[in-house]
């Protein structure tokens, strides 16, 4: 009766103080019809899954939540030719698998752009596998906005592809910068301007990351104006009717940028492919890139040409040389997936997304053995997989014991949650659990059972997460078993 007496007010404080929010998924438009008023009921956290289908609507994301596409081709937002087609203004939001298409057409360069996606005054976003195309203005727009990853889109047939959109007036709040942004994957093509940095007076666009991507087809591939800091890398450059990269600098400090290793294929009709403009104290960094205008040798048959590449008002004198050594032939991408082979964790096999599950440096599209536990034996799931497949992934277990011989290893084969070993999940496992972390009780058996959010401790979190499912509806027990 004792102990009943001091564990009933530990439950009732946890249930009422400390229980967390979970996040729940919300189906569009099997439970609203409209995006937006799913966007509207959503609480921070929350997936709104969108079913195949047509939607017109112009939708603005004001919290941290997931928007996903049943398919990128299948779920289409049409924006009417008005505004923005998805404007997120929320930190931390992940919009994927859908098409965003017809925005508006306004362009200010010192406050707005409409855009299929406008990330504005917003940071830590995370835009996958989504194409925007046939935009009035820019495909996805990044408005004073850091820390965002634009990954493995399809960004076509815009006005501009992907446009850094900054603050033009000091006035104006908040006073910031495009940051530190990532740029990577992408198929970017066919737009009036690839990628266009805009012109800003008080920040500039600094240290964002352009890499892996097919910029081709456009009138030009990069716009660079107000620009520091940035890196352009293992980029192609491919049949864009103008130059390449512009670098019309306007006197304002720009500098620190490095273009390299990239391959500039055939733009601007054979005439140069790209144009730098600077004064000598602003300095630029070009290396390692492929030119195949390039009219130099190679007398030593290192790959690298014997003479710098230069193209107008880069001169030989006043500048670092515009191509410390060009290479003499392009870089391969073997698998067209945009990822050069020297940096492609799976060159033969396509694999844009780059994923390696175990970390091994091979890429799960290719890795005959993927293997996160680290014990010998390969993952299911993963169709490269060759090699003898683990009865318990999760836990690293080399000798595969199962002795009941039902498939799955000792280690794995329990009931999550189920901490006192009385094949029953219930109100003794909590009690159990609070017993162990704050009497010295016993250890749940096994200890993998009281793991329930699957965070690799065993902890108070995991006393709330039960908690909730035992009395708020919350979430399954989940051990990764």
């Amino acid at each position: 009766m004792i102990r009943k007496i001091i564990l009933f007010p530990v439950l009732t404080f946890m249930l009422l103080a400390v229980s967390p929010a979970f996040s729940a998924t919300i189906k569009v438009p099997q439970d609203y019809a409209t995006i937006q008023t799913a966007i509207n009921t959503a609480a921070i956290n929350d997936t709104i899954f969108i079913f195949n289908g047509t939607y017109v609507e112009n939708l603005v994301i004001a919290k941290a939540i997931t928007l996903m596409g049943e398919s990128r081709d299948g779920v289409i937002i049409d924006g009417s030719a008005t505004g923005d087609v998805i404007l997120i203004n929320a930190n931390e939001v992940k919009v994927s698998n859908l098409t965003v298409q017809n925005s508006g057409n306004i362009l200010e360069i010192s406050s707005d752009i409409d855009a299929g996606i406008d990330i504005r005054v917003a940071d830590s976003c995370i835009i996958n596998n989504c194409r925007a195309s046939f935009n009035n203005m820019a495909g996805i727009a990044l408005s004073t906005a850091s820390f965002n990853i634009i990954k493995t889109c399809i960004i076509v047939d815009n006005l501009y592809g992907i446009a850094l959109h900054g603050q033009l007036l000091e006035e104006e709040p908040p006073f910031k910068d495009n940051r530190s942004n990532l740029i990577i994957g992408n198929d970017i093509s066919r737009n009036s301007t690839g990628i266009h940095f805009f012109h800003a007076i008080v920040y500039f666009h600094r240290a964002n990351h352009i890499t892996c991507n097919l910029i081709g087809q456009n009138d030009i591939g990069i716009e660079f104006i107000m620009v520091k800091d940035n890196i352009v890398e293992y980029n192609s450059f491919l049949d864009n009717e103008g130059l390449a990269i512009n670098m019309d600098l306007c006197n304002c400090g720009e500098s620190g940028n490095h273009i390299r290793y990239n391959n500039l294929v055939n733009n601007n009709q054979g005439d140069y492919q790209s144009f730098v403009n600077y004064p000598d104290d602003f300095i630029n960094y070009w290396s390692g890139n492929y030119w195949s205008d390039y009219a130099g040798e190679d007398s030593d048959g290192n790959g690298i040409g014997d003479i710098w590449h230069t193209f107008p008002i880069c001169s030989m004198l006043s500048y670092p040389p515009c191509d410390p050594g060009p290479h003499m032939m392009a870089y391969l991408d073997s698998d067209n997936d945009f990822y050069f082979d020297i940096i492609d964790n799976c060159p033969a096999v396509a694999n844009r997304d780059q994923d390696d599950a175990d970390l091994d440096g091979i890429g799960d599209a290719c890795d005959e053995c993927t293997d996160t536990d680290g014990d010998g034996f390969g993952n299911p799931g993963f169709p490269a997989t060759t090699c003898t497949l683990d009865n318990c992934p999760t836990f690293a277990n080399p000798g595969q014991e199962d002795s009941d011989a039902n498939g799955v290893g000792d280690i794995c084969d329990f009931i999550c949650a189920d901490v006192n070993s009385d094949e029953a999940v219930d109100i003794l496992d909590i009690i159990y659990l609070i017993d162990y972390k704050f009497k010295n009780g016993p250890a749940p058996i096994p200890s993998g059972a009281g793991d329930v959010n699957f965070d690799s401790a065993v902890n108070i979190l995991d006393i709330v997460y039960m908690i909730n499912y035992k009395f708020k509806g919350g979430p399954w027990p989940y051990c990764g078993q």
